[in-house]
């Protein structure tokens, strides 16, 4: 990840992409209500910026104060790419309309898969290990599972920036975040089906029944996945897989109790 050098324009020495990553993470610590992540992006952006003379570099870096506002997980890519971009001393227009192009598909993409789907799906695998009673497994797995995913995901993002400059959205078009936000969006449904069942229903009463052994805990809570599954197949929606999902529970609940 090296700059193409021509005339007065300088190389982008590994540190300064390493330093920019390292910044990258820190994007929101300045948020603000009127240009959202602005101060974020131009500190990051900063230690890429060494094209030409003092002067000049400082108007680019205060140039990258205009509004900015994204999904933070998907901000290192755009920092990676308008870096590789003002490495290669591409016009202030370009790199503006760059960024501006990016904002708003990223955030709502970045929001779909993060959000709305990845944290509750890694929350609620933590649910279904901490009723089988092991609530430091729970957690370390809600940890691990969410945080290794958004970290390859800044990682990847800034690493093909870095290196694609503009082209990286070819890239990012090829691993189809929006249908693998889709496909975590019906595990979480799935998901939720399995803990609300399983807590409802098959709580302390399964335990007394099956003698504390998880083994046939997890059959029963694979089978209840395997339904709600191709009940999601044929239509059913997420709400009322939900909602029939809480109903039956309430209703064994009360039969056993």
């Amino acid at each position: 990840m090296t700059g193409n050098m021509s005339g007065e324009q300088k190389e982008i020495s590994v540190r300064a992409w390493a330093q920019a990553l390292a910044r990258s993470f820190l994007i929101q610590s300045v948020w603000n209500n009127e240009r959202m992540q602005n101060i974020g992006f131009a500190y990051s952006i900063s230690p890429l910026i060494n094209s030409g003379g003092e002067e000049e570099n400082r108007r680019k870096i205060e140039a990258h104060l205009e509004f900015f506002n994204t999904n933070p997980y998907f901000a290192s890519a755009v920092i990676g790419a308008v870096g590789r971009m003002e490495g290669d001393r591409r016009g202030a227009e370009d790199v503006r309309s760059f960024k501006r192009s990016l904002m708003g598909p990223f955030g709502a993409l970045g929001d779909s898969l993060f959000w709305c789907s990845m944290k509750p799906a890694a929350a609620l695998v933590g649910v279904s290990i901490a009723i089988g009673g092991r609530m430091l497994w729970a957690i370390v797995a809600t940890l691990v599972i969410y945080n290794s995913l958004h970290l390859w995901a800044r990682l990847w993002g800034f690493y093909n920036g870095a290196s694609l400059g503009r082209w990286m959205l070819y890239r990012f078009t090829r691993i189809r975040f929006a249908r693998s936000a889709a496909l975590l969006g019906l595990t979480t449904a799935v998901l939720l089906a399995w803990v609300t069942v399983w807590g409802g229903i098959w709580g302390d009463p399964l335990s007394a029944v099956i003698g504390g052994h998880y083994l046939v805990a997890g059959a029963i809570g694979s089978g209840i996945v395997l339904l709600s599954s191709m009940a999601i197949g044929r239509g059913m929606g997420a709400e009322t897989l939900f909602y029939l999902a809480g109903g039956i529970a309430l209703a064994a609940s009360l039969t056993i109790g």
